[in-house]
């Protein structure tokens, strides 16, 4: 029977996780629990990974002991199956029975990226993209803004996508903090929230066509009217008042 603490959102959060563990790689019971937001959820997580619901979906065999050890009590066919389903991608056992976590360990990283809202007496600049066919954002409405490339912090990032995707250099940036996107449909993000304001002699450099769709100064009492993702919504309803 389960306990409070091993309620069903409790499990669903564990799932979601380690849905994420890609082929090749392996993560520990604890960390999984960290990653849920409880260090103390190594049990649960065991429990929640006995019980899976999808064992083809969620990849259960890919979670192992601290040391790197498979379980003995894995559920879909014991521990010599969980070695057979790691060992058939990629994944090596030493001598002492253990997958070297240093060489395997997944690192449950997520896409770091830059969000910025640029204001001019009450208008922002949105970004409607409409260019690319392959564009999870496509036809959404959202601020400028992209992917940290290797060795870059946010703030260099955010600078460079700005300046890329609308010409704009602004003098001043904002950070308003981070925002942890989650969904089984695509990776995971933590996005950098930022916004700056632009003069009316900056708008004059603005290139209001880029690669990533078209850019349109919009009211901000307007902005809740346009196709905006609903996670935008909830922030965007403090950044704008």
């Amino acid at each position: 029977m389960r306990s409070k603490m091993e309620d069903e959102n409790s499990f669903e959060k564990i799932y979601r996780i380690v849905r994420r563990i890609p082929r090749g790689k392996v993560a520990t019971y604890g960390q999984i629990a960290r990653l849920a937001g409880n260090a103390r959820w190594s049990r649960v997580v065991g429990y929640a990974l006995h019980v899976n619901p999808e064992p083809g979906v969620i990849p259960c065999h890919r979670v192992l002991n601290r040391d790197g050890k498979p379980s003995s009590a894995f559920a879909f066919g014991g521990e010599n199956r969980q070695i057979a389903l790691l060992e058939a991608e990629g994944v090596q056992f030493g001598e002492d029975g253990c997958v070297d976590l240093g060489k395997y360990g997944w690192n449950g990283s997520m896409n770091a990226t830059t969000l910025c809202y640029l204001e001019q007496d009450g208008k922002y600049l949105m970004l409607h993209r409409v260019k690319k066919h392959q564009d999870p954002n496509k036809g959404k409405w959202i601020g400028v803004g992209g992917k940290l490339e290797t060795g870059e912090t946010a703030g260099e990032c955010v600078k460079r996508e700005v300046k890329e995707e609308t010409g704009l250099e602004p003098s001043h940036f904002i950070f308003h903090g981070i925002l942890y996107f989650r969904n089984d449909r695509y990776e995971d993000e933590e996005i950098y929230l930022y916004s700056a304001e632009i003069s009316d002699e900056e708008t004059d450099h603005i290139r209001y066509d880029c690669d990533e769709g078209t850019l349109r100064f919009v009211d901000s009492e307007k902005i809740p009217e346009l196709d905006l993702w609903e996670g935008d919504r909830v922030f965007l309803k403090d950044l704008l008042d």
